[in-house]
């Protein structure tokens, strides 16, 4: 009678009996029928005896899942899970696992303790496991460390092994912590560099993934713990996976950026085998954005030891050490001056074709909750909160001045740019009577105001005209231009000399025209220049749109460096309400106005109604009710003159602030992101000479050799040598070969070490 059989099968059989599940009166034990039978009885809480009870009505009695979930008040996928675990595991897959599940099995939890021994680091054996760093960091913290098996045979003769450290330890490699004391405790910013020592045992050390924390054992309590330090490397040879990166030593070097940085900042430099200096942090943060690290929290995804060999460091610092240094230094200095140096140095070697020079500005968002100023941003379509930098570079892209300050159009920013501009150029091309750079930009400085300023400061100016374009008094000349490629097209143009509103001198303004009609105007301040040049200016002015492009998504130039920000008082115009308001009511009185004026007027023209009712009653009213609607409006219109339209945001409410970001963290970490973004540019242009690949010559430079590259690095005491791996394409190989041989007339110095670097290509197997 417990089986749930079918009709068809045993026809005249009675239906099964229907299967119950109650609980008693105090809710402790569950009973389980079928029909007047009991099958099983046990305690509400015990989830291993429901489920087996739950196996035997389904394996055994051949009720169907279904019909035993709707019994249980559970779902049917839940009692198919049961049955699962119970075909697979038996009564033991049944059992309830209580708590927090194990980390890690006992075998896999001793191999962490071993390697925790041998001195790798928590997030190398994380990264080993597939787990965090904290949690490896409480495991070892619990269970400690193992030391290391002994070796059976001690291989005394090996090459470049050194002298066994006074804790244990081979060269190179961290000691266990004391009595299972965390590695990594309290330091939230990167794992640390556990690295092998490289050859001749000089500690020039490779670890792991990540920036290195860079404490002593006499900082860590005083347990015995030690911890490996970013030194320079004096000697000894590196694999590093990073080694085409050391090739922008050839650009930083000639430009002399070991002394800018040192007097820009006032970085100290120490010696080889010194703890990592302040141009060390530097030179490490300008190589992370080389290597595309957007931010410094993203060159913990860099190998530590690979990334500071191009620094002459054993590794890269910590995160902590470096924030906190990095901002020490920008604090300290004026990082817009120094990227004017770094730039006037480098067009003092390469200067700027035809002394033409791009101008825009670019928002940089701020996501944070302060009240900061709101800005247009046309990445976005609508005002968002940020930074407001305007740039300035030539027409090969090149960065050379910037400005940065709170959200305004360019018409107001473009005066300091330019200032910053004179004062990057070197003397020869710097404006003067003789000499006036020209100056282009968009329709977004395009005001008379704005002109004048740019002529003052010694500038020729080309821009857009604003809409709407002007009528022009001569008929357009079609001529027919060259384009690149040797395409040819016909132009419709028209050149002539007009005068601005605001602006004193003539001004030249050219007209093109497309089937017939004027599609654009541009006007300038140069009136001897070639229209064609002229035009071809104003085309390459996207070399900036591209510039801001390229560099926002390979060197992170809209990233911020912190969210630190001044509350001060809000003096900015704001609308006054009150004004608004007496605005509203004027516009209300009009309004009312010109509503009895045409009340008055379908009266009159109304043939309905007689004249005299008209001339006795109506038009009186009507203009009565016109008399009125004429004192209100006079009296709203002399209300509304009584305010301003704006008033400071303070006289509206008092309590009314603003944030204004700091600037200088964020302007050091930006002169070091271009100067590593000029750095290629330098590489490319000089590589494309022997490459003749105008289309895809940066991307080889950044991808397939600066970022791309691997190689040894070999630090002698005199010299440093770097072996480049061969690239695949033999085009590649052979212009890249070309460029070694180039850079090697005038071998570059590494920053902060002074030994010239001599670059060679591994050959071909």
């Amino acid at each position: 009678m417990l089986a749930c059989m079918d009709d068809q099968q045993l026809p005249g059989m009675p239906p099964p009996w229907p299967l119950r599940v109650t609980r008693t009166g105090d809710g402790r034990a569950v009973a389980v029928h079928a029909g007047p039978v009991l099958l099983s009885a046990f305690g509400a809480g015990d989830l291993e005896m429901r489920d087996l009870v739950i196996c035997s009505l389904t394996e055994g009695s051949r009720f169907q899942g279904k019909t035993v979930a709707a019994a249980f008040g559970i779902q049917p996928s839940q009692v198919s899970r049961i049955r699962s675990r119970y075909r697979e595991h038996g009564a033991r897959g049944l059992v309830h696992q209580m708590g927090r599940p194990p980390i890690l099995s006992p075998a896999r939890l001793r191999q962490a303790r071993l390697w925790a021994g041998q001195g790798l680091t928590h997030a190398e054996i994380g990264l080993r496991l597939g787990m965090s760093r904290s949690r490896i960091s409480e495991l070892i913290k619990q269970h400690g460390t193992l030391p290391a098996p002994g070796t059976l045979f001690e291989d005394t003769g090996a090459a470049g092994a050194g002298p066994p450290s006074r804790d244990g330890t081979a060269p190179g490699q961290h000691a266990g912590p004391a009595g299972g004391g965390e590695q990594d405790a309290g330091n939230g910013d990167g794992p640390g560099t556990g690295g092998q020592p490289a050859g001749g045992g000089t500690g020039a050390g490779q670890g792991g993934g990540g920036s290195g924390d860079d404490r002593t054992g006499a900082e860590s309590g005083g347990e015995g713990a030690s911890w490996q330090v970013a030194r320079r490397i004096e000697s000894g040879t590196v694999a590093c996976r990073y080694a085409g990166a050391m090739l922008v030593h050839a650009f930083t070097d000639r430009i002399g950026a070991q002394g800018l940085l040192t007097a820009g900042t006032g970085a100290s430099a120490a010696g080889a085998g010194a703890p990592a200096d302040d141009l060390g942090i530097l030179m490490c943060t300008q190589m992370s954005f080389t290597l595309g690290a957007l931010t410094l929290e993203q060159a913990k995804h860099l190998a530590g030891a690979d990334a500071g060999a191009l620094a002459g460091l054993t590794s890269l610092p910590s995160l902590r050490t470096w924030r906190q240094r990095l901002g020490e230094l920008a604090d300290g200095c004026d990082p817009l001056a120094l990227q004017r140096r770094l730039a006037s140095q480098m067009l003092a070697i390469e200067p700027a074709e035809s002394q033409v020079y791009l101008a825009d500005d670019h928002l940089a968002e701020y996501t944070g909750h302060q009240g900061v100023a709101l800005g247009r941003n046309p990445r976005r379509g609508k005002p968002t909160k940020g930074h407001d930098d305007t740039y300035i570079c030539d027409l090969a892209g090149r960065a050379i001045a910037f400005t940065t300050g709170e959200p305004s159009a360019l018409c107001t920013t473009l005066p300091g740019a330019l200032a910053a501009l004179t004062d990057a150029l070197p003397a020869r091309d710097r404006p003067g009577a003789a000499r006036r750079p020209l100056i282009v930009f968009d329709r977004g400085a395009a005001f008379g105001s704005a002109f004048t300023e740019v002529d003052a400061a010694g500038y020729d100016w080309l821009t857009w005209r604003r809409a709407p374009l002007a009528a022009t008094t001569l008929l357009p000349i079609t001529q027919t231009i060259t384009l690149r490629g040797h395409r040819k097209r016909q132009v419709a143009w028209t050149d002539e000399q007009i005068t601005l509103k605001d602006y004193a001198k003539p001004v030249r303004q050219l007209t093109l025209f497309e089937h017939g009609k004027m599609v654009a105007q541009a006007i300038s301040g140069r009136l001897d220049a070639c229209p064609a040049e002229l035009a071809g200016w104003l085309r390459g002015r996207w070399a900036e749109e591209n510039m801001f492009k390229y560099d926002m998504a390979n060197y992170g130039l809209d990233m911020l460096a912190d969210y630190a920000a001044d509350e001060v008082t809000n003096t900015k115009l704001k609308a006054n309400p009150a004004y608004a308001t007496a605005r509203k009511a004027e516009t209300a009185a009009k309004t009312a106005l010109a509503a009895a004026e045409i009340a008055l007027a379908k009266l009159l023209a109304d043939r309905t109604i007689t004249a005299a009712a008209k001339n006795s009653v109506l038009i009186p009213r009507a203009q009565k009710e016109i008399g009125t609607c004429r004192q209100k409006l006079e009296a709203a219109q002399a209300e509304r003159k009584k305010h301003r339209a704006k008033l400071p945001a303070s006289d509206i409410d008092p309590a009314a602030t603003r944030a204004i970001l700091h600037i200088n963290r964020r302007c050091l970490q930006l002169t070091l992101r271009l100067l590593a973004a000029n750095a290629e540019h330098y590489l490319a242009r000089h590589l494309n000479a022997y490459l003749q690949d105008d289309d895809e010559y940066r991307a080889i430079t950044r991808e397939t050799i600066i970022r791309g590259l691997a190689g040894t690095i070999t630090y002698a005491p005199k010299n440093i040598t770097v072996t480049l791996d061969r690239p695949g394409q033999p085009r590649v190989a052979r212009a890249l070969a070309l460029l070694l041989a180039e850079i090697n007339t005038s071998p570059p110095a590494l920053p902060g070490d002074g030994r010239p670097i001599t670059y060679t290509l591994r050959q071909s197997q």
